[in-house]
């Protein structure tokens, strides 16, 4: 049961049966630490839309951390999902240590701060390669979990992208899509709303915790 995404693995997936959304291709080792989520994608892979469903169908288990970014807010945009400031302030801000990691994508400032070092629930956030990298490479305080979205079908990807206006970005895929096989898993969306793909992740998620009792004792999962 091959996937449009294989083409840049570097090993075959098993997907057990098409309601399978859920892969996991680098199983965590260590996560003696508690965990952190970074979603991340291709433009249009449903990276938001992610986010901010599992916080709402799951509030006691997970915080979705509002990124900062000097960018325009856009239509599309989820109102709740950046805190929007001027670069002046957001350099200020950054000059204050206010932020764990900042980076540059497309002349737009975005930055993380510090403030889920200090929640009870599990963080998330969107996040691009370089957020991930400065988790991965800078984090001592939690576990990252890196969960790349993709639709389950390049048509689906493509038509979005196209309907956004955004098909300028679609010459970056490759590169964007070779960062899967890092990941940790891979969650694949499709045209309606997720609830079963974040379901199973939660799932996933909850049972590798409750493996741990070091950790476990934080989090209430709820039903």
């Amino acid at each position: 049961m091959s996937k449009w995404f294989e083409r840049y693995l570097e090993k075959p997936i098993s997907i057990v049966s098409e309601n399978q959304k859920v892969i996991s291709i680098n199983p965590l080792v260590n996560l003696e630490k508690p965990p952190l989520v970074c979603a991340f994608g291709p433009p249009g892979s449903g990276k938001t839309t992610f986010t901010t469903m599992i916080t709402e169908m799951f509030p006691d288990s997970y915080y979705l951390d509002k990124s900062w970014t000097t960018r325009e807010r856009q239509p599309r945009d989820i109102i709740y999902n950046y805190h929007y400031v001027s670069k002046e302030i957001f350099q200020e801000l950054k000059k204050q240590n206010f932020f764990f990691e900042t980076t540059d994508v497309y002349g737009n400032f975005y930055g993380a701060d510090k403030k889920f070092m200090n929640n009870p629930k599990i963080p998330i956030f969107t996040v691009d390669w370089k957020g991930v990298e400065s988790f991965r490479n800078k984090l001592t305080t939690h576990t990252p979990i890196v969960v790349f979205i993709i639709p389950e079908s390049e048509k689906i990807l493509l038509d979005r992208n196209h309907q956004r206006n955004t098909h300028n970005r679609l010459s970056l895929l490759d590169s964007e899509m070779e960062k899967i096989k890092y990941s940790n898993y891979i969650l694949i969306t499709g045209n309606s709303v997720p609830y079963e793909p974040i379901r199973q992740f939660h799932s996933t998620l909850l049972h590798s915790i409750l493996e741990l009792p070091s950790i476990s004792g934080r989090y209430n999962f709820g039903p």
